[in-house]
Protein backbone atom coordinates (compact mmCIF):
# COMPACT_ATOMS: atom_id res chain seq x y z
CA UNK A 1 0.00 0.00 0.00
CA UNK A 2 1.21 3.69 -1.33
CA UNK A 3 1.81 6.09 1.07
CA UNK A 4 -0.45 8.09 -0.61
CA UNK A 5 -3.25 5.32 0.24
CA UNK A 6 -2.36 5.53 3.48
CA UNK A 7 -2.72 8.91 4.58
CA UNK A 8 -5.90 9.47 2.48
CA UNK A 9 -7.29 6.06 4.81
CA UNK A 10 -6.24 7.86 8.24
CA UNK A 11 -7.56 10.99 6.95
CA UNK A 12 -11.04 9.37 5.91
CA UNK A 13 -10.83 7.97 9.14
CA UNK A 14 -10.25 10.70 11.15
CA UNK A 15 -13.29 12.37 9.33
CA UNK A 16 -15.21 9.59 9.84
CA UNK A 17 -14.24 9.38 13.72
CA UNK A 18 -15.31 13.39 14.13
CA UNK A 19 -18.32 13.45 12.32
CA UNK A 20 -19.22 10.58 14.35
CA UNK A 21 -18.64 12.56 17.65
CA UNK A 22 -20.14 15.62 16.20
CA UNK A 23 -23.55 13.44 15.43
CA UNK A 24 -23.87 12.32 18.77
CA UNK A 25 -22.03 14.31 20.37
CA UNK A 26 -24.96 16.77 22.82
CA UNK A 27 -24.38 20.63 22.41
CA UNK A 28 -25.77 23.05 25.38
CA UNK A 29 -29.13 24.40 23.33
CA UNK A 30 -32.50 23.32 23.59
CA UNK A 31 -35.63 23.10 20.92
CA UNK A 32 -38.91 24.87 20.87
CA UNK A 33 -41.59 23.19 18.99
CA UNK A 34 -45.61 23.26 18.44
CA UNK A 35 -46.99 22.50 21.21
CA UNK A 36 -51.19 21.69 21.40
CA UNK A 37 -53.68 23.96 21.21
CA UNK A 38 -56.27 23.69 23.73
CA UNK A 39 -59.87 25.31 23.97
CA UNK A 40 -60.68 26.24 27.09
CA UNK A 41 -64.11 26.21 26.47
CA UNK A 42 -64.33 22.21 25.91
CA UNK A 43 -66.06 20.10 28.35
CA UNK A 44 -63.61 18.20 30.58
CA UNK A 45 -65.28 14.35 32.13
CA UNK A 46 -67.24 16.72 34.89
CA UNK A 47 -69.06 18.57 31.96
CA UNK A 48 -66.96 21.49 33.30
CA UNK A 49 -65.07 23.80 30.58
CA UNK A 50 -61.23 24.57 31.42
CA UNK A 51 -62.13 28.03 32.34
CA UNK A 52 -65.07 28.40 34.24
CA UNK A 53 -67.26 31.09 35.97
CA UNK A 54 -70.48 31.09 38.43
CA UNK A 55 -70.93 33.41 41.45
CA UNK A 56 -72.10 35.76 39.04
CA UNK A 57 -74.71 35.45 35.90
CA UNK A 58 -72.97 33.84 32.52
CA UNK A 59 -73.96 33.44 28.88
CA UNK A 60 -73.70 30.50 26.84
CA UNK A 61 -70.17 30.44 24.71
CA UNK A 62 -69.59 28.86 20.72
CA UNK A 63 -66.87 28.19 18.80
CA UNK A 64 -63.62 27.12 20.03
CA UNK A 65 -61.20 30.09 22.04
CA UNK A 66 -57.95 28.22 22.52
CA UNK A 67 -54.74 28.72 24.69
CA UNK A 68 -51.11 27.86 22.94
CA UNK A 69 -48.72 25.93 23.84
CA UNK A 70 -44.65 25.28 23.47
CA UNK A 71 -43.23 22.10 23.28
CA UNK A 72 -39.74 22.20 25.03
CA UNK A 73 -36.58 19.94 25.31
CA UNK A 74 -36.55 18.34 28.61
CA UNK A 75 -34.49 19.58 31.44
CA UNK A 76 -32.84 16.15 31.55
CA UNK A 77 -32.56 15.49 27.84
CA UNK A 78 -30.04 16.45 25.10
CA UNK A 79 -29.69 17.89 21.60
CA UNK A 80 -27.00 16.83 19.49
CA UNK A 81 -25.55 18.57 16.74
CA UNK A 82 -27.77 17.81 13.26
CA UNK A 83 -31.04 18.44 15.57
CA UNK A 84 -29.75 22.11 16.72
CA UNK A 85 -29.26 22.72 12.26
CA UNK A 86 -32.72 21.22 11.76
CA UNK A 87 -34.05 23.62 14.15
CA UNK A 88 -32.54 26.89 12.68
CA UNK A 89 -33.44 25.83 9.48
CA UNK A 90 -37.27 24.73 10.31
CA UNK A 91 -39.70 27.57 10.06
CA UNK A 92 -41.98 25.86 12.37
CA UNK A 93 -38.76 25.08 15.32
CA UNK A 94 -36.35 27.27 16.84
CA UNK A 95 -33.21 26.87 19.43
CA UNK A 96 -31.84 28.76 21.96
CA UNK A 97 -29.08 28.47 24.53
CA UNK A 98 -30.09 26.18 27.24
CA UNK A 99 -29.26 28.75 29.78
CA UNK A 100 -32.14 30.74 28.96
CA UNK A 101 -34.44 28.32 29.52
CA UNK A 102 -32.98 26.27 32.20
CA UNK A 103 -30.15 28.61 34.53
CA UNK A 104 -27.54 27.31 35.79
CA UNK A 105 -27.96 26.13 39.50
CA UNK A 106 -31.98 25.70 39.05
CA UNK A 107 -33.36 22.16 39.08
CA UNK A 108 -36.16 21.47 36.57
CA UNK A 109 -38.25 20.95 40.18
CA UNK A 110 -37.17 24.85 40.32
CA UNK A 111 -38.04 25.56 36.84
CA UNK A 112 -41.40 24.06 36.79
CA UNK A 113 -42.32 25.36 40.38
CA UNK A 114 -41.33 28.96 39.07
CA UNK A 115 -43.42 28.55 35.41
CA UNK A 116 -46.23 26.73 37.51
CA UNK A 117 -46.15 30.10 40.07
CA UNK A 118 -46.22 32.58 36.86
CA UNK A 119 -49.15 30.81 35.52
CA UNK A 120 -50.95 31.30 38.92
CA UNK A 121 -50.44 34.91 38.52
CA UNK A 122 -51.50 35.09 35.48
CA UNK A 123 -54.65 33.47 36.43
CA UNK A 124 -55.65 35.71 39.20
CA UNK A 125 -54.50 38.98 36.96
CA UNK A 126 -56.39 37.34 33.90
CA UNK A 127 -60.20 37.28 36.31
CA UNK A 128 -59.24 41.11 37.39
CA UNK A 129 -58.53 42.29 33.83
CA UNK A 130 -61.72 40.31 32.52
CA UNK A 131 -64.31 41.63 35.38
CA UNK A 132 -63.30 44.91 34.74
CA UNK A 133 -63.52 45.48 30.85
CA UNK A 134 -67.42 43.77 31.39
CA UNK A 135 -68.04 46.51 33.86
CA UNK A 136 -68.09 43.71 36.94
CA UNK A 137 -67.51 45.50 40.31
CA UNK A 138 -63.81 44.63 41.31
CA UNK A 139 -62.51 45.93 44.97
CA UNK A 140 -59.35 46.79 45.59
CA UNK A 141 -57.99 45.73 49.14
CA UNK A 142 -54.68 45.07 50.49
CA UNK A 143 -54.00 41.31 51.04
CA UNK A 144 -51.33 39.27 53.17
CA UNK A 145 -49.30 38.04 50.11
CA UNK A 146 -46.32 36.56 52.56
CA UNK A 147 -46.14 35.51 56.82
CA UNK A 148 -42.25 35.20 57.87
CA UNK A 149 -42.15 31.19 59.53
CA UNK A 150 -41.43 31.87 63.04
CA UNK A 151 -42.49 35.41 62.83
CA UNK A 152 -45.09 37.34 65.14
CA UNK A 153 -47.78 36.68 62.72
CA UNK A 154 -47.03 33.23 61.97
CA UNK A 155 -49.73 30.88 62.65
CA UNK A 156 -51.99 34.57 63.31
CA UNK A 157 -52.33 35.32 59.73
CA UNK A 158 -52.07 33.60 56.35
CA UNK A 159 -51.42 34.34 52.80
CA UNK A 160 -54.52 35.31 50.94
CA UNK A 161 -56.13 37.41 54.09
CA UNK A 162 -57.11 40.46 53.46
CA UNK A 163 -56.61 43.63 55.83
CA UNK A 164 -59.38 45.88 56.23
CA UNK A 165 -58.54 48.05 59.69
CA UNK A 166 -55.33 48.62 61.56
CA UNK A 167 -56.17 49.40 65.59
CA UNK A 168 -59.72 50.59 64.06
CA UNK A 169 -58.21 52.64 60.90
CA UNK A 170 -59.62 51.65 57.44
CA UNK A 171 -56.73 50.44 55.47
CA UNK A 172 -57.05 52.09 51.97
CA UNK A 173 -53.04 51.07 50.72
CA UNK A 174 -51.10 48.80 50.71
CA UNK A 175 -48.41 51.38 52.46
CA UNK A 176 -50.88 52.01 55.43
CA UNK A 177 -49.83 48.85 57.19
CA UNK A 178 -45.66 49.45 57.32
CA UNK A 179 -46.23 52.44 58.25
CA UNK A 180 -48.81 51.89 61.08
CA UNK A 181 -46.01 49.24 62.54
CA UNK A 182 -43.33 51.74 62.28
CA UNK A 183 -44.68 54.05 64.64
CA UNK A 184 -44.83 51.14 67.41
CA UNK A 185 -42.14 49.72 69.81
CA UNK A 186 -41.41 46.39 70.50
CA UNK A 187 -43.20 44.36 72.71
CA UNK A 188 -46.70 46.42 71.20
CA UNK A 189 -49.48 44.62 69.87
CA UNK A 190 -51.62 45.81 66.66
CA UNK A 191 -55.07 44.86 66.05
CA UNK A 192 -56.03 43.71 62.22
CA UNK A 193 -59.28 43.03 61.23
CA UNK A 194 -59.15 40.39 58.37
CA UNK A 195 -61.26 38.88 55.95
CA UNK A 196 -59.71 35.28 55.45
CA UNK A 197 -59.95 33.67 52.19
CA UNK A 198 -62.36 31.02 52.76
CA UNK A 199 -64.58 33.04 55.01
CA UNK A 200 -67.19 35.22 55.09
CA UNK A 201 -67.22 37.32 57.64
CA UNK A 202 -63.92 39.68 58.95
CA UNK A 203 -62.33 39.06 62.78
CA UNK A 204 -60.26 41.31 64.75
CA UNK A 205 -56.57 39.40 65.22
CA UNK A 206 -54.24 40.36 67.55
CA UNK A 207 -50.15 40.60 66.85
CA UNK A 208 -47.45 41.71 69.07
CA UNK A 209 -44.41 44.13 67.31
CA UNK A 210 -40.80 42.99 67.00
CA UNK A 211 -37.35 44.34 65.75
CA UNK A 212 -36.51 42.68 62.51
CA UNK A 213 -33.38 41.55 61.12
CA UNK A 214 -32.89 44.88 59.43
CA UNK A 215 -33.44 47.18 63.16
CA UNK A 216 -37.26 48.03 62.31
CA UNK A 217 -40.69 47.39 63.80
CA UNK A 218 -42.45 44.91 61.80
CA UNK A 219 -45.18 41.85 62.60
CA UNK A 220 -43.61 39.68 59.64
CA UNK A 221 -45.78 39.82 56.59
CA UNK A 222 -45.22 40.93 53.15
CA UNK A 223 -48.51 42.86 51.89
CA UNK A 224 -49.55 43.65 48.74
CA UNK A 225 -52.61 44.99 46.30
CA UNK A 226 -55.41 42.18 46.55
CA UNK A 227 -58.96 42.29 44.65
CA UNK A 228 -62.48 41.55 45.74
CA UNK A 229 -64.82 40.20 42.99
CA UNK A 230 -68.50 38.21 43.44
CA UNK A 231 -67.46 36.13 40.59
CA UNK A 232 -65.88 32.61 41.44
CA UNK A 233 -63.40 31.38 38.47
CA UNK A 234 -62.03 27.56 38.28
CA UNK A 235 -58.70 27.09 36.11
CA UNK A 236 -58.81 22.85 35.10
CA UNK A 237 -55.01 23.48 32.92
CA UNK A 238 -53.77 20.58 32.44
CA UNK A 239 -50.93 19.59 34.95
CA UNK A 240 -47.47 20.36 33.32
CA UNK A 241 -48.58 23.38 31.28
CA UNK A 242 -46.88 26.53 33.03
CA UNK A 243 -46.29 30.15 32.12
CA UNK A 244 -47.48 33.45 31.95
CA UNK A 245 -48.53 33.48 28.62
CA UNK A 246 -52.36 32.50 28.53
CA UNK A 247 -53.28 35.07 30.43
CA UNK A 248 -54.83 36.85 27.43
CA UNK A 249 -57.24 33.75 26.34
CA UNK A 250 -57.84 33.27 30.06
CA UNK A 251 -59.24 37.13 30.01
CA UNK A 252 -61.25 36.51 26.77
CA UNK A 253 -62.80 33.33 28.41
CA UNK A 254 -64.25 34.51 31.50
CA UNK A 255 -64.86 37.97 29.91
CA UNK A 256 -66.85 35.82 27.12
CA UNK A 257 -68.95 33.59 29.79
CA UNK A 258 -70.01 36.95 31.86
CA UNK A 259 -70.75 38.95 29.30
CA UNK A 260 -74.09 38.81 26.78
CA UNK A 261 -72.60 38.77 23.20
CA UNK A 262 -71.03 36.65 21.57
CA UNK A 263 -67.46 37.21 21.04
CA UNK A 264 -66.45 34.20 19.57
CA UNK A 265 -69.44 33.18 17.15
CA UNK A 266 -68.46 29.98 16.76
CA UNK A 267 -65.02 30.38 15.30
CA UNK A 268 -61.72 28.24 16.03
CA UNK A 269 -59.89 31.60 17.45
CA UNK A 270 -56.11 31.00 19.00
CA UNK A 271 -53.81 33.26 20.94
CA UNK A 272 -51.20 33.90 23.11
CA UNK A 273 -49.53 37.03 25.29
CA UNK A 274 -49.27 38.13 28.91
CA UNK A 275 -51.98 39.78 30.86
CA UNK A 276 -51.88 42.48 34.05
CA UNK A 277 -54.58 44.17 36.30
CA UNK A 278 -55.20 46.70 33.93
CA UNK A 279 -55.75 44.40 30.46
CA UNK A 280 -52.16 45.51 29.25
CA UNK A 281 -50.99 42.44 26.95
CA UNK A 282 -47.40 41.55 27.03
CA UNK A 283 -44.82 39.64 24.22
CA UNK A 284 -44.05 35.94 24.90
CA UNK A 285 -41.51 33.62 23.40
CA UNK A 286 -42.56 31.04 20.83
CA UNK A 287 -44.74 32.73 18.86
CA UNK A 288 -44.24 31.26 15.90
CA UNK A 289 -44.43 27.86 17.10
CA UNK A 290 -47.79 28.46 18.62
CA UNK A 291 -49.08 29.74 15.77
CA UNK A 292 -48.16 26.69 13.69
CA UNK A 293 -49.75 24.37 16.50
CA UNK A 294 -53.00 26.36 16.49
CA UNK A 295 -53.07 26.07 13.16
CA UNK A 296 -52.83 22.27 12.92
CA UNK A 297 -55.73 22.21 15.68
CA UNK A 298 -57.61 24.36 13.16
CA UNK A 299 -57.52 27.96 14.40
CA UNK A 300 -58.61 30.24 11.99
CA UNK A 301 -57.42 33.83 13.68
CA UNK A 302 -54.19 34.25 16.12
CA UNK A 303 -54.55 37.10 18.24
CA UNK A 304 -50.74 38.21 18.51
CA UNK A 305 -49.28 40.78 21.51
CA UNK A 306 -48.01 43.77 19.36
CA UNK A 307 -44.55 43.70 20.70
CA UNK A 308 -44.67 39.94 18.75
CA UNK A 309 -45.89 41.20 15.76
CA UNK A 310 -42.29 41.91 14.53
CA UNK A 311 -41.35 37.98 15.16
CA UNK A 312 -43.85 36.71 12.51
CA UNK A 313 -42.94 38.79 9.74
CA UNK A 314 -42.53 36.40 6.86
CA UNK A 315 -44.50 33.44 8.41
CA UNK A 316 -46.15 31.73 6.03
CA UNK A 317 -50.20 30.59 7.52
CA UNK A 318 -53.39 30.63 6.45
CA UNK A 319 -54.36 31.37 10.05
CA UNK A 320 -55.20 35.28 10.11
CA UNK A 321 -53.19 37.12 12.26
CA UNK A 322 -54.47 39.58 14.31
CA UNK A 323 -52.06 42.48 16.34
CA UNK A 324 -53.74 42.85 20.40
CA UNK A 325 -52.10 45.56 22.46
CA UNK A 326 -54.74 45.15 25.18
CA UNK A 327 -57.88 43.41 26.19
CA UNK A 328 -60.06 45.84 25.39
CA UNK A 329 -58.59 45.83 21.64
CA UNK A 330 -58.87 42.15 21.50
CA UNK A 331 -62.87 42.66 22.74
CA UNK A 332 -63.13 45.38 19.48
CA UNK A 333 -61.08 43.29 16.84
CA UNK A 334 -63.16 39.92 17.38
CA UNK A 335 -66.70 42.13 18.43
CA UNK A 336 -66.41 44.46 15.51
CA UNK A 337 -68.12 44.67 12.26
CA UNK A 338 -65.01 45.83 9.89
CA UNK A 339 -61.90 44.40 9.09
CA UNK A 340 -59.05 42.98 12.41
CA UNK A 341 -56.32 44.79 13.02
CA UNK A 342 -53.24 42.66 11.67
CA UNK A 343 -49.68 41.98 12.21
CA UNK A 344 -47.49 44.06 9.83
Amino acid sequence: MSRQTVTAAVAAGCFISTAAILMFVPVPYVMYSPGNAYDIFALDAEKRPTVSVSGVPTYPVSGELRMTTVSVTRSDANLTLPEVVFGQLSPSHDVLPRENVYPEGKSAEQVQSEERQMMDTSQQEAIVAALREAGQPVEEIPVVASVVTDGPSDGILMPGDFVLEVDGEPVQATSDIPEHVQQREPGDEITLKVLGADTDEPEEVTVPVEIGPEGTPRIGIGVELGYQYDAEVNFGVREGIGGPSAGLVFALGIYEQVTPGDLVAGRDIAGTGTIDVDGRVGPIGGIREKIHGAEKAGAEVFLVPAENCRDVVGLRTDAELVRVDDLAGAVDALDGDGPMPRCG
